[in-house]
């Protein structure tokens, strides 16, 4: 620095390059006021040397450190980076107009850089917020396709599995279910111990379920139950097994997976779900005794709920069938109550 002081005082050849020398020097001590007077300074006075270029860019550098992204904005437009620091530049501007929650400029410059470094390091990390910016404005088929580009073009890459969460679940928003199905698919087989599969598998089962495939429901259901015994989903993922058991008229098999879901654990609402589901399937089993009993705890256990006006009628003609008269007007004040408040 007192080098480049010193030549300057002598107004030397190449000004410049030591305009250059002097507020790098500058900046590398950490004085970046003076720095950037430096560089404003450099370009004004010459403004078409291959310095001026470098020192708009290093310019622009400090102000991003600084998180002064206004600053960046305001110089993304008008400055020609010199070749080798226009990567960190379109970069520098797309992340600064990111942060100031400009969309349509941090998209522009998003791809700008996509367009050029491809083969960069960041690019998994532009292609994945320019997907977030797409699904940010509702065009969840475009965001999809950038997901999914991010996780074929970049498979080894961090951000690949959360790349085909997301493109899931911009397919189901956009009502396209079966590719939101190929999506979890594709995460659990890609990358099997990702964090994100075990919601994947659930998310997907129910995905089959509600398109018409129980089967693939089932055994996508059964995949996640003995990956993740006692995972996130699993309370849920016995609950849904049983259903589908139910409904495929297995009610053997419902009655197991409903009983393992309530042992699992799971919360007041949830219990209230599955023991309805279970009195259900033992009334189909012809053990009424039973599914009363599970009435009977819901219905004392007032947290749970209200309910169903037709289980209560059935459970105050169970008790007086077996002249439990205590709990049959129980139920059957229920059952008046619930009328009178319809």
């Amino acid at each position: 620095l007192e080098l480049a002081e010193s030549k300057l005082k002598a107004q030397p050849d190449h000004e410049d390059e030591w305009l250059y020398i002097k507020a790098n020097c500058e900046r590398q001590l950490q004085k970046n006021e003076e720095a950037l007077k430096t560089y404003a300074l450099l370009m004004a006075k010459h403004p078409q040397s291959e310095s001026a270029a470098l020192a708009a860019y290093e310019e622009v550098l400090i102000f991003f450190k600084e998180k002064r992204y206004d600053e960046v904005a305001a110089r993304a437009g008008r400055v020609r980076p010199a070749p080798d620091a226009a990567e960190d530049f379109y970069w520098m501007a797309a992340e600064s107009f990111l942060q100031l929650k400009n969309s349509a400029k941090a998209r522009y410059y998003y791809e700008l850089y996509l367009a050029q470094y491809s083969k960069s390091e960041r690019a998994p990390a532009a292609l994945y917020r320019l997907a977030g910016l797409l699904q940010e404005g509702g065009e969840y088929a475009p965001a999809s396709d950038a997901y999914r580009k991010l996780a074929r073009d970049y498979p080894s890459d961090d951000l690949a599995a959360e790349a085909l969460f997301a493109s899931a679940w911009c397919r189901q928003r956009a009502g396209e279910t079966q590719e939101a199905i190929l999506d979890w698919d594709r995460l659990a087989t890609a990358h099997p111990a990702h964090e994100r599969v075990e919601e994947s598998l659930f998310q997907k089962a129910l995905a089959e379920y509600q398109t018409g495939k129980p089967k693939d429901a089932e055994a996508t259901l059964e995949k996640l139950l003995e990956a993740y015994p006692d995972g996130a989903y699993a309370v849920q993922g016995r609950y849904w097994l049983g259903i589908l058991f139910d409904e495929a008229g297995e009610s053997e098999k419902a009655e197991k997976a409903l009983r393992d879901a309530l042992a699992t654990g799971s919360t007041p609402s949830e219990e209230a779900a599955m023991k309805y589901r279970l009195a259900s399937v033992l009334q189909k089993r012809g053990r009424f005794d039973e599914s009363a009993g599970v009435l009977q705890s819901l219905l004392e256990e007032k947290a749970q709920g209200d309910m169903p006006p037709g289980l209560l009628e059935w459970l105050s003609r169970h008790w007086l069938e077996q002249k439990d008269f205590e709990k049959a007007g129980a139920s059957a004040e229920k059952l008046a109550n619930s009328s009178t408040n319809a």
